[in-house]
């Protein structure tokens, strides 16, 4: 993929992603709400608790300086412990939560969708773009070391 084609994707990416990064102090909300919820066991509580301390880390798996994947892995690691969390709780219970936080279930259901695409698109990408560029250090090495061998050969012929 063209470094132009990759700026592009990225952009369209980032576009997608603002208003849900714009939603981010909701989410953390909720899982606030939920971290303190007696209802929830203490390992569901003790999840919400580190999604919520991954999100604020500015040093994880994926650094917060990269562009537009940094802070992806931030909202995937939130959404998938609330997600799995507001599956076990009554419809009434996630209707109460949700709307504590200021979002909806039509809400955080599309900005599942978005963010579950834009990381499949942004995984090919990237999976794609690492095998090009061990292609080429591969290519690189190979005529680094074919050209070593050749001089050595000719060095040992004198």
């Amino acid at each position: 993929m063209t470094e132009k084609k990759e700026e592009r994707k990225l952009k369209k990416a980032s576009k997608e992603l603002a208003p849900i990064v714009k939603r981010v102090p909701r989410y953390a909300k909720l899982i606030k709400i939920l971290s303190t919820d007696a209802h929830l066991s203490i390992a569901q509580r003790a999840g919400l608790k580190s999604a919520l301390g991954y999100m604020a880390m500015p040093i994880d798996l994926i650094p917060d300086s990269v562009p537009i994947v940094g802070r992806l892995d931030d909202i995937l690691a939130g959404f998938f412990v609330t997600n799995s969390i507001l599956k076990t709780l009554t419809p009434e219970r996630v209707q109460q939560v949700l709307s504590e936080s200021n979002l909806s279930p039509e809400i955080v259901q599309s900005d599942q969708e978005t963010i579950k695409r834009i990381s499949k698109e942004l995984t090919k990408s990237a999976t794609h773009s690492t095998t090009s560029v061990a292609k080429k250090f591969t290519s690189a090495w190979r005529q680094a070391f074919s050209k070593a061998v050749s001089e050595f050969k000719q060095e040992y012929k004198k």
